[in-house]
C-alpha cells in the first residue's frame, strides 16, 4: 500500500501519473501542476474519504487527465474552483453523468 501522506512532503514534485492503483485519500499538494489518473477506479471516493475540496488540495493544478475510471459518476467537488486549470481531459469514463 502506498502512503500518500508522504507525497505532501515532496515540495519539488510537480507532476505525477498514478496508474492502476487504489487511492485511499488525497493530501494537499500545492505545487502540483499536472495530475494523471489512469485506471484508478476509486478516484471520486478518495476525495470523499478525505473530505477535501479539490481546489484546496491542488490550488495550482494546470493539467488534469483522468482515463478509464470505470466507477466515476461525477467530478470531484471544487474542480471548477481551480482557477489555474488550463487542461481537463476525461476519457473512457463511461459512467460519468454529473458535471458541476
Amino acid at each position: 500500500m502506498i502512503n500518500f501522506e508522504l507525497l505532501g512532503s515532496l515540495n519539488n514534485l510537480k507532476r505525477i501519473r498514478l496508474e492502476r492503483i487504489f487511492i485511499p485519500s488525497f493530501v494537499i499538494l500545492k505545487n502540483f501542476i499536472k495530475l494523471s489518473l489512469y485506471m484508478c477506479d476509486n478516484t471520486r471516493q478518495a476525495f470523499k474519504n478525505s473530505n477535501m475540496i479539490m481546489s484546496d488540495a491542488f490550488p495550482n493544478l494546470e493539467d488534469l487527465n483522468i482515463e478509464y475510471s470505470k466507477n466515476m459518476v461525477g467530478l470531484p467537488k471544487g474542480l471548477c474552483n481551480i482557477t489555474s486549470l488550463k487542461m481537463l481531459s476525461i476519457s473512457n469514463c463511461h459512467k460519468l453523468s454529473e458535471l458541476p
